[in-house]
């Protein structure tokens, strides 16, 4: 086993920063609206990072005692 945990955002379908953009608008608008939606979705992933950095103790300690509680009721295997 690693140790280690990695975080993984997921993103849904209906998210409409990840929709095609509307075809009534110039490539221009697209181009803006675009970019405009990579900043906020790389903004909110800089937010998760500083959390998670900011919280990787309490973070570990909370995972150690989950998994252990899973693996003593048979909940969680060790592949």
């Amino acid at each position: 086993t690693s140790n280690k945990l990695y975080f993984v955002e997921l993103k849904t379908k209906g998210d409409e920063r990840l929709e095609p953009y509307n075809k009534n608008i110039n490539d221009e608008e697209k181009q803006i609206t675009k970019e405009e939606d990579k900043e906020r979705i790389n903004n909110q992933l800089k937010k998760y990072h500083e959390f998670i950095k900011d919280h990787k103790d309490v973070i570990k300690d909370y995972y150690t005692k989950l998994i252990k509680i899973k693996y003593e009721h048979g909940l969680f295997f060790i592949i």
